[in-house]
C-alpha cells in the first residue's frame, strides 16, 4: 500500500523591520513601561557623590556644521575621576536654557589645558534645542523640557546614557570610544550657570531576606 507523501509544513513568514514596526504592540506596553523603569532604577542603584573642582575648565564641543568652529564652554570637573565599574549621578537644571553636561577623559596632569572635543561626551542644550555629542561626532537635535537629568556612566559596556528624572525615560545613549587616550580617566562636567547643581539621589534599601 502506498504511502501518501506528507506534506511538508509551512514555517511562518518572519516579518520584515517595516512589517514588525506596523504590528500593534498594545499587549506589550506594560512590559515595555516596566523594562524602562526597570533600566532607570538598576542604573539608579549604582549613584555615587559628586563634588566639583574649583577651578573653572575651558571644553570643546563639535559643532556638527563641516568646518564651523567648535563651540566652547566655562565648565566644572568632577574631584574623583572613574576608571572602571559604573556611576551614576543627577543634575538640577534650575531655569538655566544653555548648558553641557557630560563626562570627559583626560591623564593627570592635564588640569590646565582646555578639554578638546574628541574627549568629552555631552548633552547641551542652546537656544531652545538639546543635542548630543560623542567624540568628533555631528550633532543631532532631540527634544526634551524637563529641568533633571541622570547621567549613567557604564564603564563595563562602555557608554553613557542620560535620563530623565522624572519620567525614567532613556534620552540618549552615547559609545565610549577607547582609542588614543586609552589610560584616561572620565570625570563628570557641567557648565557654569545659575541653579545647576547637584541633586541628591534616594539610595534604595536592600531588601532583606524573609
Amino acid at each position: 500500500m502506498e504511502r501518501k507523501p506528507r506534506k511538508e509544513q509551512q514555517k511562518p513568514a518572519i516579518p520584515s523591520i517595516l512589517e514588525f514596526n506596523r504590528i500593534p504592540r498594545r499587549n506589550n506596553w506594560p512590559k515595555i513601561h516596566f523594562k524602562k523603569r526597570f533600566d532607570f532604577w538598576e542604573a539608579r542603584s549604582h549613584a555615587v557623590p559628586v563634588a566639583w573642582n574649583a577651578l573653572e575648565r575651558i571644553l570643546e564641543l563639535p559643532s556638527g556644521e563641516g568646518d564651523a568652529s567648535a563651540p566652547t564652554f566655562p565648565v566644572r570637573v568632577g574631584r574623583e575621576g572613574f576608571g572602571s565599574g559604573k556611576h551614576y549621578w543627577e543634575l538640577e537644571l534650575g531655569r538655566e536654557q544653555d548648558w553641557a553636561l557630560g563626562v570627559l577623559r583626560e591623564n593627570a596632569g592635564c588640569e590646565a589645558r582646555p578639554i578638546p572635543s574628541q574627549d568629552s561626551w555631552a548633552l547641551r542644550r542652546s537656544q531652545g534645542e538639546l543635542f548630543s555629542s560623542a567624540g568628533a561626532r555631528g550633532l543631532g537635535k532631540l527634544r526634551w523640557s524637563g529641568s533633571a537629568l541622570g547621567v549613567f556612566l557604564d564603564l563595563d559596556w562602555e557608554c553613557l546614557e542620560f535620563y530623565d528624572v522624572e519620567t525614567a525615560e532613556l534620552l540618549e545613549r552615547l559609545g565610549l570610544s577607547t582609542t588614543g587616550n586609552s589610560q584616561g580617566m572620565f570625570f563628570p562636567f557641567v557648565s557654569q550657570g545659575e541653579g545647576i547643581r547637584i541633586r541628591p539621589v534616594p539610595i534604595p534599601v536592600p531588601l532583606k531576606g524573609l
